[in-house]
This record gives C-alpha cells, sequence and structure tokens, in this order.
C-alpha cells in the first residue's frame, strides 16, 4: 500500500470518526442538516468563533484527549466537517457547563456519558478496521456495558431526586390535614375582614364624592331664587 493511500485512508477514519463522536448527541433542535445537498438541506451557518474553538478545545483536551488528536487532524484535511464539529461540541460544552452550575452530581455523569459515547463511537470504528479483532470487540464491549451503568445510574439519580420531591409534597399534605379544620375556620375570617375593608373604603369614597364643593369665584355659596 502507498504512502498516499495510507495517508487516505487516516483521513477518511478521521473524518467518520469526528464526525460519529461529536454528532453522538443531537443538536439542539434535534434535527440533523440534510445530506447531499438539495433544497432541504442546512443553510450555510457562518464560521465558528475563536471563543467556540477555544470552548471545544478545552473539554476535549482535559476530557476527551483521542478527540482532541483527531480534531487537530480534522482541521486541516476537512475544515468543513471541522467546523460542523466544533460547533456540535461547543452546544455539549455549553450544555455539560450549565449542568456543572446546577448539579455537579449530575455532571458528572453527564460527562462520563458523554465521554463513553464518544470512545464507544471510536472503539466501534477501530474493531471494524481491525476486522474485529476478539482483543478489540471485547474493549467495546466493556465500554458499551459502562456506558449502559452510566445511563442507568442517570436514570436512578432521577428517580431519587423525584423522591425527594415527593417526599416533600406528602409532608406538606400531612400538614395540611392535620389542621384542616382550624386552617378552614382562619382562612374564611380572614376572607371576611378582607371583604369588609373593601367594604369600607368603598362607602369612604363615595362619602367624599358627595360633599358639597367650594364655591368657584365670587359666586354666593347660596344664591337666592329670582321672585
Amino acid at each position: 500500500m502507498s504512502l498516499a493511500h495510507a495517508a487516505r485512508g487516516v483521513t477518511a477514519l478521521v473524518v467518520i470518526a469526528v464526525t460519529a463522536m461529536a454528532f453522538a448527541q443531537p443538536p439542539d433542535d434535534g434535527k440533523l442538516p440534510a445530506a447531499n445537498g438539495g433544497p432541504k438541506a442546512a443553510r450555510r451557518l457562518p464560521p465558528v468563533t475563536s471563543d467556540q474553538i477555544a470552548a471545544v478545545n478545552a473539554l476535549v483536551e482535559e476530557h476527551h484527549p483521542d478527540l482532541a488528536l483527531l480534531l487537530n487532524q480534522l482541521k486541516s484535511a476537512r475544515p468543513a466537517q471541522y467546523h460542523a464539529a466544533v460547533r456540535t461540541l461547543f452546544r455539549t460544552s455549553v450544555r455539560l457547563a450549565s449542568i456543572r452550575e446546577r448539579d455537579m452530581a449530575r455532571y458528572e455523569l453527564e460527562l462520563k456519558r458523554w465521554k463513553l459515547e464518544s470512545q464507544t463511537q471510536l472503539l466501534a470504528l477501530k474493531v471494524v478496521r481491525s476486522r474485529e479483532k476478539p482483543e478489540m470487540v471485547a474493549e467495546l464491549r466493556a465500554a458499551v456495558e459502562e456506558l449502559q451503568s452510566t445511563r442507568i445510574a442517570l436514570i436512578e439519580l432521577d428517580r431519587a431526586r423525584q423522591q425527594e420531591r415527593l417526599e416533600k409534597l406528602e409532608e406538606q399534605l400531612q400538614a395540611l390535614r392535620a389542621d384542616q379544620a382550624e386552617k378552614l375556620e382562619n382562612d374564611v375570617q380572614l376572607m371576611l375582614r378582607s371583604a369588609q375593608s373593601l367594604v369600607k373604603e368603598k362607602r369612604a369614597g363615595s362619602g367624599a364624592s358627595k360633599r358639597p364643593g367650594k364655591p368657584v369665584g365670587n359666586a354666593p355659596a347660596n344664591p337666592t331664587p329670582n321672585t
């Protein structure tokens, strides 16, 4: 095999791997661009910004060195695919940063899931290129098993959080039911007092509007009728 042919093979692998790994999670609108152009193809997007590239590089260099290496290769070989991958990975970095601010436990699981989803995509490509060597298939199986466990852990976390909310709601229900009769009377009296205050304010306003006005100019306050 010539060096040129080998280089083309590596470039093709990089394109496939980065595309699969970057698009492990769908875009925000849940739709992928239409393939092969045509009237339904996605509109041309502006170039990625330096801030987006910096955020993506920070994410992959810290958490996914294999993907960082592939991105660097793709940048010069296929700029269009590189920009598409950066856009998707930037959305991932923003989503993870938002989760990290709200919930560290969930962030760690979401980050782990993203890494495993990307790694299993890359491993699957390597297995195919190795003609499914048993040791590589075993490595892929172990990674997929860990990914499944991580997805289960995320659902368990959601279930635990929901259970906490349900327990708090149950406490509120018990508190309301315990003093329901007393609270009922208190609420009725509160509504009556509020209604009485409104009625008094209305009567006071009506009385003020019926008072005689002040004479204007030099006109007598009580003019005598003509005889």
